[in-house]
C-alpha cells in the first residue's frame, strides 16, 4: 500500500487550475470600448458568480480611461462594487465588499460597442484559473 496522497496519479480536475491563455481578442475588445467616453455610467446588470452571489439589477458608476485600459466601474445595490477591466491579455472582473474580494477572469467575451454605448457578455473564470465560475452581462452607455 502507498502512502497517503503518494499515489503518482494526478488530482482529477487539476486541468482546471491551469491558467487561461491570453484572449486572443483582447485588443479588438479594447479598441471597440475606445470609441466610448470616459464619464458616467448607466447599465442594466446580470451578474452570477458560483457560490457567492448574483443580481440582477440597473447601475450606476464611472467609464475611464476608455481610450487605453478601459474600466467601468459600478456600485450594486448591496454596497458592493464592480470592476470590469480589459487589458493586454484580456478582460477581468472584480467584485468586492467589505471584507471580500472576488477576483475573476472573462472568458468566451462577446462584446457590442457603438458610439456611448455597449453590451458585453462573458463567462467567469476564477482568476488564475480555466474553472468556470460564473457569468456576466453588461448593456450600458458611457457619457
Amino acid at each position: 500500500m502507498e502512502p497517503a496522497g503518494e499515489t503518482g496519479f494526478p488530482l482529477p480536475g487539476g486541468e482546471a487550475l491551469t491558467p487561461p491563455p491570453p484572449d486572443a481578442a483582447a485588443d479588438e475588445h479594447r479598441e471597440g470600448l475606445a470609441a466610448l467616453p470616459d464619464g458616467m455610467l448607466a447599465a442594466d446588470l446580470e451578474l452570477s458568480v458560483s457560490g457567492l452571489t448574483a443580481f440582477a439589477e440597473p447601475v450606476t458608476g464611472s467609464c475611464a480611461s476608455m481610450a487605453s485600459q478601459p474600466t467601468v466601474i459600478a456600485t450594486l445595490s448591496d454596497g458592493s462594487t464592480l470592476r470590469v477591466g480589459f487589458a493586454e491579455e484580456g478582460g477581468t472582473l472584480l467584485l468586492a465588499a467589505a471584507g471580500i474580494e472576488s477576483a475573476h477572469t472573462l472568458a468566451g467575451v462577446d462584446l457590442d460597442a457603438t458610439s456611448g454605448g455597449f453590451r458585453l457578455a462573458a463567462d467567469l473564470l476564477t482568476e488564475g484559473t480555466s474553472e468556470r465560475s460564473g457569468r456576466l452581462v453588461l448593456d450600458g452607455t458611457c457619457r
